[in-house]
C-alpha cells in the first residue's frame, strides 16, 4: 500500500478541521464489483484504518476494526469498506427496495462535496444485503433532497470475519471545476446496530450529525478524470386504463397513453442544461392521501424525477418560494374523472461557477377546465443566484413568476389572465467554526389582479441567530408578513401568515456512561404571536424532555400552555394546554414500535370551538424476514367540546397499512391500504417494480377507490397502468 492513515493521522484530522487534507491515488485499473477488496488495485489506495465514535462513548475508538479504502479512475470513484465483526452472526441485515432507509440495520455511509463549499453533499449509504440508498444535502442537512437518484452501484457480503461493501460512484454524477487549489469535502460513517454504535473516519462530536463539513476530511489529487460525453437520456412510455361505476349515466371507461423524454446535458464540468417534454405526472409510486386535520395546508413532497435532481440549487432561507408541484395540477370532475394541466416542455439550468450558485427554471403547461375548477395555460420561471461566503455559508437571490392565459369556460365569467412574481434576498452564515449561525431573508410578491401592490403590503421577513456550545444549543428567531403576502401561485407558506412571530428555544443535553439513561435531553421554547397592530395573539410556553434508556428506547415528555388572543373569543386571553407523550423502541430488531398520545383543553382550529381533545399515532414495523416489511400506522383524534360550542364532538379514525416483498434487488413487490372515517374514503394498491437494467424501470400497478359515506362501501374508481422507463448515459 502507497499510504495507510492510522489512529494517530485521525487525531489530527479531528484537531485540524477539514482543512486537514489527504491525497486521493488513481487506480491503475477499475475493481471488478463483487463485494470483495481483493483485488491488487486496492493495494495503491488510501486507507483509513479505525474509526471513532460519536455514540454511545463519543472519542472513544470503535468497538469493531473498520478498514475504507479510496481510489479513482479516469471515469469513477471508489470506496471499499472492510466492516470486522467479532460475532457475524450478530450482522443485522434485510433486502429493501432502492431508496429504503437502511438506519435499522448494519450500514455504511459516504459523502463527498466535490465543490468544498458545504452547499451540495451528495450522500451514498449501503447495508450488508447491498440495498442503495442515495441523497442530497447541504452542510449540516438543513435542506435535505430524499428522492435524489443518482448513477452508481455498490456490491456487498458478509464472511466469516464481518462484512464488506464495495462502491463504484461515476464522476458524471458529480458537478465540479478541476482546480488543484481546492479539495473535495468527505466523510464517512459505519454503523453497528445491534450495539447502536455509531463511529466516523473522524471524530464527530455528538452534537454535531456527520454532514457537519467542519468535522469533514479534505481530499485533493483528483484530477484529469472524465465525466463522459455528459449526456442523459430517459424516454418513457405509459398506458394507463380507468373505470368509474358512478360515473356519468353508468359504468365509464377511460383510456389515456402518454410519452415523453427527460435529458440533461453537461455544459462543462460544473453546469448542467436539463429539459423535458411531457414529463409523466402520474407518482410511480402512488402517493398517499394526505387529510388536512386543523387549518395549516397540507404539503405534498415532490416525486417527479426532472423537479427533483440539482433541486438544493433552489432552497431559500426560512420560506419556500418554488414549490414545485404548483407546476402541472390535476383537476377532478364531479364524476371523479379528471384532466391534467400537463407539462409540455420545462428546462433547467443548474451548476457553480467557482464560489456562485446558479439555478434557472422555465415550464409551459396547458389548459385544464373541468365542471369543479380552472387551471390556466401558464409560463413558470424561477431564478436562484448564491454565494458561497465559506464552506456552508450563502448569501442570495431569488426570483419566481407565474403568466398565466385566460380562461374560457362554461361559467358565468371567464378566468382573466394573470401575472404573478416574487422576489428576495436571504443568508445563511455560519461563523466561529461553526458554533455561531444567523440566518435571514426578505421576500415580496405582486400580483396583477389586486389592486395594491406596495412592498409594505405584500412582504415577509425572517431573522434568527444561533449558539452552540457543547450540548447546550440556543436561538432566537423573528418573523413578520404583512396581510397582503400570498406565494402561493409559485411557492409554499410554511408558518402563521399575515401576523409577527417571535421564537425563543434552549436546550441542553447530557450523557451518562453505565448507567440506566444514556442521555437526557431538556429544552425549552417561548413562542409570541403579535397581531400586526402589535396586539397579542398567541402566547405559548413549552418544556420538553427526551431521552434514551440503556437498552436503546427513546421517550419524549412535552408540556406546553399558552393563551389565545385572536381566534377563539378575540381580544380576550382564553387559557390552553396540552401534554404530549412519545416512545419508540430500538432499531434491528424484529419488530419497531413507535407511539405518540397528547392530551390537550384548548381551540380546534379546524372548528374553532373549544374542548379536550385527546390523540394517539402508533407506527409499528415488523420484519419477519429479511426481504419482507410490513408497516402499520393508526391514528385517532377525538374532540369533546364544552356545553354551549357551536359544534358537536366528533372523531377522526387514519390507517394506513403497507407490505414491500423484494424478490431480488432490482424486483419487488408493494401493496397499500389506507383509509380514514373523516371523508370516508378508503383505498387499495398494489405496484410490481423492475429495475431491468440500471436505472430503467418497468411498472406494473393497480389500484380501487372505495366511498362509504352512505354505509354501503361502493366502488367509484379503479384503475391500472404500465410505465417504462430507459436510461442512457453517455
Amino acid at each position: 500500500m502507497k499510504t495507510v492513515i492510522n489512529h494517530l493521522l485521525i487525531l489530527l484530522v479531528g484537531i485540524c478541521g477539514a482543512t486537514e487534507t489527504y491525497p486521493v491515488p488513481r487506480l491503475d485499473c477499475p475493481p471488478t464489483l463483487d463485494g470483495s477488496l481483493d483485488e491488487p488495485c486496492w493495494e495503491d489506495a488510501t486507507v483509513w484504518e479505525g474509526y471513532v465514535q460519536r455514540d454511545p462513548a463519543p472519542g472513544e475508538p470503535s468497538t469493531e476494526l473498520t478498514r475504507l479504502y479510496l481510489g479513482y479512475t479516469d471515469l469513477a470513484i471508489y470506496v471499499g469498506v472492510e466492516c470486522f465483526d467479532s460475532e457475524p452472526g450478530g450482522i443485522v441485515s434485510n433486502l429493501r427496495r432502492r431508496d429504503s432507509s437502511v438506519s435499522a440495520d448494519d450500514n455504511v455511509d459516504i459523502w463527498f462535496d466535490p465543490t468544498g463549499s458545504g452547499l451540495q453533499l451528495y450522500y451514498f449509504s449501503t447495508n450488508p444485503a447491498g440495498v442503495k440508498f442515495d441523497c442530497l444535502y447541504n452542510n449540516r442537512a438543513t435542506y435535505s433532497n430524499y428522492q435524489y437518484d443518482a448513477h452508481w452501484d455498490v456490491a456487498a457480503r458478509i464472511d466469516e470475519r464481518g462484512w464488506t461493501a464495495e462502491f463504484e460512484i461515476p464522476f458524471s454524477n458529480f458537478k465540479f471545476e478541476e482546480n488543484p487549489h481546492r479539495y473535495w469535502l468527505f466523510n464517512a460513517g459505519r454503523v453497528i446496530r445491534r450495539k447502536s454504535e455509531e463511529t466516523y473516519v473522524v471524530e464527530v462530536p455528538y452534537e454535531h450529525n456527520m454532514f457537519d463539513v467542519v468535522d469533514a476530511v479534505g481530499l485533493t489529487g483528483i484530477e484529469g478524470v472524465s465525466e463522459g460525453v455528459g449526456v442523459k437520456l430517459v424516454p418513457y412510455a405509459k398506458g394507463e386504463y380507468r373505470n368509474l361505476p358512478e360515473a356519468g349515466d353508468g359504468d365509464v371507461d377511460d383510456w389515456n397513453g402518454l410519452g415523453g423524454l427527460d435529458f440533461d446535458v453537461d455544459l462543462g464540468r460544473s453546469l448542467t442544461l436539463a429539459g423535458t417534454v411531457l414529463p409523466d405526472f402520474a407518482e410511480i409510486d402512488l402517493d398517499p392521501d394526505q387529510y388536512q386535520i386543523g387549518l395549516d395546508p397540507v404539503y405534498t413532497p415532490e416525486t417527479r424525477p426532472f423537479f427533483l435532481r440539482d433541486s438544493t440549487y433552489f432552497n431559500f432561507t426560512s420560506y419556500n418560494p418554488f414549490y414545485s408541484r404548483r407546476i402541472g395540477k390535476r383537476l377532478f370532475t364531479s364524476e371523479g374523472l379528471y384532466e391534467d394541466s400537463q407539462i409540455l416542455a420545462g428546462g433547467r439550468l443548474t451548476g457553480k461557477l467557482g464560489s456562485f450558485g446558479l439555478g434557472a427554471f422555465y415550464a409551459h403547461t396547458g389548459e385544464a377546465v373541468t365542471d369543479l375548477a380552472a387551471e390556466p395555460e401558464s409560463d413558470w420561471a424561477v431564478i436562484r443566484l448564491t454565494h458561497a461566503v465559506n464552506p456552508g455559508s450563502l448569501v442570495g437571490l431569488m426570483g419566481t413568476a407565474r403568466f398565466a392565459r385566460r380562461v374560457e369556460t362554461d361559467w358565468e365569467t371567464a378566468e382573466p389572465a394573470y401575472n404573478y412574481a416574487s422576489y428576495g434576498a436571504d443568508f445563511d452564515i455560519y461563523f466561529g467554526e461553526g458554533v455561531w449561525n444567523v440566518w435571514g431573508s426578505l421576500l415580496g410578491d405582486y400580483d396583477s389582479r389586486h389592486a395594491v401592490n406596495e412592498f409594505e403590503d405584500r412582504f415577509a421577513t425572517t431573522l434568527g441567530a444561533s449558539f452552540t456550545d457543547g450540548s447546550f444549543q440556543t436561538w432566537l428567531t423573528y418573523a413578520d408578513s404583512s396581510p397582503g403576502f400570498d406565494i402561493g401561485e409559485t411557492g409554499f407558506f410554511f408558518g402563521i401568515p399575515y401576523l409577527r412571530l417571535f421564537t425563543y428555544n434552549a436546550s441542553h443535553t447530557w450523557r451518562f456512561d453505565d448507567a440506566a439513561l444514556r442521555n437526557l435531553s431538556l429544552g425549552g421554547n417561548f413562542v409570541q404571536v403579535l397581531q400586526r397592530d402589535w396586539e397579542e395573539g398567541l402566547s405559548q410556553y413549552q418544556l420538553q424532555m427526551s431521552t434514551t434508556t440503556a437498552f436503546n428506547w427513546n421517550f419524549t415528555l412535552n408540556g406546553a400552555f399558552g393563551y389565545d388572543n385572536m381566534y377563539y373569543h378575540p381580544g380576550e386571553a382564553d387559557f390552553w394546554y396540552y401534554t404530549s407523550l412519545g416512545f419508540n423502541s430500538e432499531y434491528g430488531r424484529a419488530l419497531w414500535l413507535s407511539n405518540e398520545s397528547i392530551y390537550a383543553e384548548m381551540v380546534d382550529y379546524t372548528t374553532l370551538g373549544f374542548g379536550e381533545m385527546f390523540s394517539n399515532s402508533t407506527t409499528v414495523n415488523v420484519y419477519p424476514f429479511s426481504v419482507l416489511t410490513l408497516t402499520g400506522s393508526y391514528q385517532v383524534v377525538r374532540w369533546w367540546f364544552r356545553e354551549g360550542e357551536p359544534v358537536e364532538d366528533y372523531t377522526v379514525n387514519i390507517w394506513r397499512g403497507t407490505a414491500d416483498l423484494l424478490f431480488t434487488r432490482e424486483l419487488y413487490l408493494r401493496l397499500f391500504a389506507q383509509g380514514s372515517d373523516q371523508n370516508d374514503s378508503y383505498t387499495f394498491r398494489g405496484l410490481v417494480g423492475w429495475e431491468y437494467l440500471p436505472d430503467s424501470h418497468l411498472y406494473l400497478a393497480y389500484e380501487r377507490w372505495y366511498d362509504d359515506s352512505t354505509d354501503d362501501f361502493r366502488l367509484v374508481n379503479q384503475g391500472a397502468f404500465l410505465k417504462a422507463d430507459f436510461t442512457l448515459q453517455l
